[in-house]
């Protein structure tokens, strides 16, 4: 037999033995790449701790995507399969996480799916002057609910009823965006029965006492000045005045997209090219109060609202340092307006 002939015989004996190789290299990839990515964590030597939250009823692979963008895991792909393979890929246990790149994702997947987090309650603070899109984003952010789950034409409706507070909640008692709105406006309820039973208000009367309270709350930044600037509205109504307010305009402009769910910062709305928007809410092209509250007001602005102080005023202004200029005519406004506005 020749050279050949014997390479031959020689290949034909190896080959099953390379296949046979092969088969065992992609076994152990199959299983060493997962373990790889499942219990090496991102940065074994990271110290730092980074909040996690869990909203109610967030999917795994939805927390897997944020993870990653945290910089908490290396892949959401895997870290969803592994959760899928080992919990059933169920809903995590609502609240908030402490993580760090040196945890793994078998780490943070246990975590997870058992509940062990820091501290189940979360704190929510609403500060005076929010709106109801403002409060709905905060809850969004805080991780109690989904954005735009508040934001609706019927929970609308009640905006001034939201009452600015600091509150706890527990994601796996306040599981709705409708538990959490019952919350606030039980403790709106709670917070301002006894002002409206000592100052005797019908309900007519209170609700207009809401509206006039939102005023303040987002025209005046000292609480002093507050029944001055009350008692100026007032002023203005009794005369037939329009009231003028930037923050009315910015409120309509902002109240289509609040409507459909969808958020709008009232502040960053062109109120010079919505001066003329027919919306109720605009007082530029409306005379008296709008039909509701444009924010939710505390308890000094619904006082102050309740007990204006007479004047002879009839225009303000805030300047930019956060006084509030007053004036009794237009004229005196104007001027007041160069001076301390430069328009």
């Amino acid at each position: 037999m020749g050279i050949w002939g014997k390479i031959k015989i020689l290949g034909s004996q190896l080959a099953p033995r390379r296949g046979a190789s092969w088969l065992v290299l992609l076994i152990l990839a199959a299983v060493i790449l997962p373990a790889w990515q499942i219990y090496r964590p991102l940065d074994g030597q990271a110290s730092e701790k980074i909040e996690f939250v869990i909203a109610r009823g967030e999917t795994p692979r939805a927390v897997a995507d944020r993870l990653a963008m945290a910089g908490l895991i290396r892949s959401p792909e895997f870290f969803w399969w592994y959760a899928r393979l080992i919990w059933q890929a169920g809903d995590f246990q609502a609240g908030k996480y402490k993580l760090s790149p040196a945890d793994s994702t078998a780490t943070i997947v246990q975590l997870f799916a058992e509940g062990r987090a820091e501290s189940n309650d979360i704190k929510v603070l609403i500060y005076e002057g929010m709106n109801l899109a403002d409060i709905d984003k905060l809850m969004a952010q805080a991780g109690l609910i989904r954005l735009g789950e508040l934001l609706n034409k019927a929970n609308l409706s009640l905006e001034g009823q939201y009452f600015p507070d600091t509150y706890r909640f527990w994601p796996t008692v306040y599981d709705s965006a409708g538990e959490i709105k019952a919350r606030l406006l039980e403790n709106f309820t709670t917070k301002t029965t006894d002002l409206r039973e000592f100052n005797q208000l019908s309900e007519t009367e209170f609700q207009r006492i809401l509206v006039v309270a939102s005023l303040l709350e987002k025209e005046v930044p000292k609480i002093e000045e507050m029944r001055t600037v009350s008692g100026i509205i007032q002023n203005r109504l009794r005369k037939g005045m329009r009231l003028q307010i930037d923050a009315t305009t910015g409120y309509a402009a902002c109240l289509p997209k609040f409507e459909k769910g969808q958020y709008c910062d009232v502040s960053q709305a062109n109120i010079v090219a919505n001066l003329k928007n027919p919306n109720p809410y605009n007082t530029y092209a409306n005379a008296g109060l709008p039909p509701g509250p444009i924010t939710n007001p505390g308890l000094r602005a619904i006082e102050a609202a309740i007990n204006p102080l007479p004047s002879e005023y009839y225009f303000y202004l805030s300047t930019r340092d956060g006084r509030t200029i007053y004036s009794k005519t237009g004229a005196e406004h104007e001027a007041n307006r160069r001076k301390y506005l430069g328009r």
